[in-house]
């Protein structure tokens, strides 16, 4: 039976290709997994060895709150320490060699000594003030070498002329854009005088660094948070681990993939094992039992899996290392991924072998088990058994009713004021599960009535394109429904982005009045004094909104107290240039406006009294003025242009917190004003800070829309893989089909059927299945997505008909491709030799 095996599949290797490309495909999804999230590990740890050695406690680290210099005299009389360090962490950005700030990651500063020496990847660390050490990565980027001299700029500087005398990864924040300065620098540069972000404090030799720590932490108290050395590095490698939920994505696509092709393996063993009737009762009948030959078959199948998963790991270890360069370069991943080999460990290699094998097994077992009971004496009379003779009814009860319940709940769900998410969930469940078990009774109507409706008037080629796709109804469901899941969730997330897109562009345009927005270079920096001032002094602009903003904690009738983002603003300045949804003119010095949730959340409403503390001690007590609203915006929105719970008037601000910058300047224009003019006048006086970020509200609106596109470009790759193996079913159905018909294909000729003929009927075959696919995936992902939209509450819900119409297309069109080579073969049939086919 071995030697049978292994001949039959030298015999059938051409059937069986297309089946070891479907596994391929889908296992290579899994390695690739795999392959990206150890190379990110391998990455991270390298990143590890980039720390300050010899630290054994730290003293503040989760920099929340600075800690006095002065703190350190006490540090060093405790016993066990042998030195502290004080470590100063900023922003400050990079300049490339336009003069531009250096883009797409996140600007990092922090000063450097010389416990630094062994971490650094070239040169040494600064010795003076006006050296630095930067990322290799940004200077690769920009073409850096040791010895050059760059500019940097700060908060608290214009640029300034450095040189580079090292290169080393950022020690804290990994990915990030980072310059190293020496510790004298750190005053001028990052403008914390007297204050330091978090202390370093070093043991003498054999003190336990968790003895340590409890020692350093009964001298500091509960003001600032002590741990270890060993404690901090656990973190920082945590902050570098690849994202959970990249890892259940791509493993949920790898998953959904291999279930696309299992139905192509299904299916192909289906119409080879019946294709191969005769021979296996031959078998039977030379003595062959019935659990040989589904051993056979099986071990048939092991082999193709075999050799599909590896040729799966290959193409998993290609596509994982273009999806680490795609997720670097996006800024997704906070190491050097690209500069080191993909990483292959055994795990990977057993659970990829293992996958394909599996999937083939299993889908191979039921066309096994259905082969073998047929008779033998029938087999060899040439009663084959029928595919698909009937369904039975207890599928078209079943999935009828789950597709009519679940498509019920979603329309309630969706159309309930508010969306009940809940009906929604279960309504997609069902709706796909009745689709999937009702493929074979649904599919051939819808077949034949998109047959009708794609090649009316196609003549005899047509119409026998449209009976061949239904004359096998479970073969046909079998081939589309790979299909239709590739699609449905193409059109799913087609009809949630676009609603998505409607939804934030709607809250932009409802909230944002201002023409112009300017924002420091990162989140963490502020702008100079003198960029809001420069902004008023413009005869172009009327009204100018200067945001100073700080974190706090507010506590209100005697509950915990709760973390808030505070901001310093004019009241009324802000209210000209956001449709914040309250009387924010109220808001006077000792007042206090609060978001709608946090008011909520905190029981208070106007009127109330309201504790607010700020930096160190400093505590004050609000009374609320105003409570305003942003829920009319969107979450994208509002996280844009109103990230924040609470405005006090800037005096009160810097009374509370001091005087930490301005972060963003809402800038509108005055009545006739173009924008054009405008931009040109706001970038000439702020000409000399070249760190400041001009956007006009067309670009705003813009870069809402586009911050959806990196997951969409991923996400559509994946289900774009899917619909990639659905067509090798469309391609593999046909070319078996021919293989089974060539009897059939040589009546036709005789009969006056020409070869372009007939290579248009497996062309129109072909279409008709897709657009059945198409048809029925569309419509259900995009149901699904609607409904998914109301149930998100999105202020807006839009299907995008052109777009989905565009895709059926494109799928058709593929179908055609698909079919071009299954087409040439049958037309090249010999008409003699067809004819003597049995």
């Amino acid at each position: 039976m071995l030697r049978y095996v292994l001949s039959s599949v030298r015999a059938h290797k051409g059937r069986l290709l297309l089946t070891a490309l479907a596994i391929t495909l889908g296992v290579s999804l899994v390695a690739a997994t795999f392959v990206v999230i150890d190379t990110w590990r391998a990455a991270a740890d390298a990143s590890a060895h980039h720390r300050p050695r010899g630290v054994d406690v730290v003293v503040g680290h989760d920099g929340d709150e600075p800690v006095p210099a002065a703190l350190m005299d006490r540090l060093e009389r405790v016993e066990g320490v042998a030195s502290t360090t004080g470590v100063v962490v900023g922003v400050a950005q990079i300049l490339g060699r336009d003069g531009h700030p250096v883009a797409g990651r996140d600007p990092m500063a922090r000063t450097i000594d010389a416990s630094f020496d062994d971490s650094l990847r070239a040169g040494r660390v600064p010795a003076r003030p006006g050296e630095v050490v930067i990322d290799p990565a940004t200077a690769a980027s920009e073409r850096y070498r040791v010895g050059d001299e760059i500019r940097i700029v700060s908060s608290a500087s214009l640029p300034e002329p450095v040189t580079v005398v090292g290169l080393l990864d950022p020690p804290e924040q990994p990915g990030a854009a980072f310059v190293g300065v020496h510790p004298s620098a750190a005053r001028d540069l990052l403008a914390r005088p007297g204050l330091v972000s978090f202390v370093e404090v070093r043991g003498t030799p054999g003190t336990d660094e968790r003895v340590l720590r409890d020692r350093v932490s009964a001298v500091v108290g509960e003001q600032y948070p002590v741990i270890t050395g060993s404690e901090l590095q656990a973190e920082v490698d945590s902050a570098a681990e690849p994202d959970p939920l990249f890892t259940t994505i791509f493993l949920i696509a790898s998953l959904v993939a291999l279930f696309i092709g299992a139905f192509l393996i299904r299916n192909t063993y289906t119409i080879v094992l019946a294709s191969r009737a005769r021979e296996l009762a031959l078998l039977r009948c030379v003595g062959a039992q019935r659990r040989q030959l589904r051993r056979a078959v099986l071990l048939e199948a092991a082999i193709v899996g075999t050799v599909a998963s590896l040729g799966g790991l290959v193409l998993g270890v290609a596509i994982g290392w273009g999806v680490a360069a795609l997720l670097e370069a996006a800024g997704a991943v906070p190491v050097d991924v690209t500069g080191r080999m993909p990483r292959l460990l055994p795990r990977t290699v057993a659970i990829t072998l293992a996958v394909g094998v599996v999937t083939a097994l299993i889908s191979a077992w039921g066309p096994a088990r259905r082969a073998t009971r047929v008779p033998p004496i029938a087999a060899l009379r040439g009663e084959v058994y029928v595919l698909d003779r009937r369904v039975r009814r207890v599928r078209a009860i079943v999935g009828g009713l789950a597709s009519l319940c679940g498509i019920g709940l979603l329309l309630a769900g969706g159309l309930a004021d508010p969306a009940a998410d809940a009906l929604v969930r279960v309504g997609a469940g069902l709706t796909v599960v009745g689709v999937l078990v009702l493929g074979p009774v649904s599919t051939p109507p819808i077949a034949r009535l998109v047959g009708r409706l794609i090649h009316p008037g196609r003549g005899v080629a047509g119409r026998l394109a449209a009976e061949n796709a239904v004359r096998s109804p479970r073969r046909t469901a079998a081939t589309v429904l790979p299909l239709v899941i590739g699609l449905a969730l193409v059109g799913f997330l087609t009809t949630l982005a676009a609603g998505s897109r409607a939804s934030a562009t709607g809250g932009f345009d409802h909230a944002f009045r201002a023409d112009f927005q300017a924002r420091a270079f990162s989140p963490d920096a502020s702008m100079s004094p003198a960029v809001p001032r420069r902004l008023e002094a413009l005869p172009e602009v009327a009204v100018v909104a200067a945001i100073q903003s700080a974190d706090a904690e507010l506590t209100a009738r005697d509950r915990e107290a709760a973390g808030i983002g505070l901001v310093g603003v004019d009241p009324s300045r802000l209210a000209a240039t956001l449709a914040l949804n309250g009387n924010l003119a109220d808001v006077t010095d000792g007042g206090i406006a609060l978001r709608r949730s946090v008011a909520r959340e905190r029981g208070v409403t106007v009127g109330s009294s309201v504790r607010v503390r700020g930096a160190g001690d400093s505590e004050r007590t609000f009374v609320v003025r105003a409570i305003y609203d942003t829920s009319g915006f969107g979450d994208l929105v509002a996280s844009r242009i109103a990230d924040f719970d609470a405005v006090i008037t800037p005096a009160d601000f810097r009374r509370l917190i001091g005087d930490p910058g301005v972060t963003t300047v809402y800038a509108s224009l005055r009545d006739g004003v173009p924008p054009d003019r405008a931009r040109t006048a706001i970038g000439r006086s702020l000409a000399g800070h070249p760190t400041v970020e001009i956007t006009s509200r067309a670009e705003l609106r813009g870069q809402l829309a586009a911050d959806l596109d990196p997951a969409l470009r991923v996400y559509f790759s994946l289900f774009g893989l899917m619909i990639v193996i659905a067509l090798f079913g469309i391609a593999n159905t046909l070319a078996l089909s021919v293989l089974e018909r060539v009897r059939e294909i040589g009546l036709l000729r005789v009969v006056g059927m020409q070869r372009r003929q007939i290579r248009a009927m497996l062309c129109w075959e072909a279409a008709t299945v897709a657009a059945t696919g198409a048809v029925i995936g569309l419509a259900l992902g995009s149901l699904v997505g609607w409904a998914t939209t109301r149930a998100l509450n999105l202020s807006a819900t839009d299907v995008p008909v052109a777009l989905l119409v565009a895709c059926a297309g494109g799928a058709v069109l593929a179908s055609l491709l698909a079919a071009a080579l299954p087409g040439r073969r049958a037309a090249r049939v010999d008409v003699l030799r067809a004819l003597a086919t049995e």
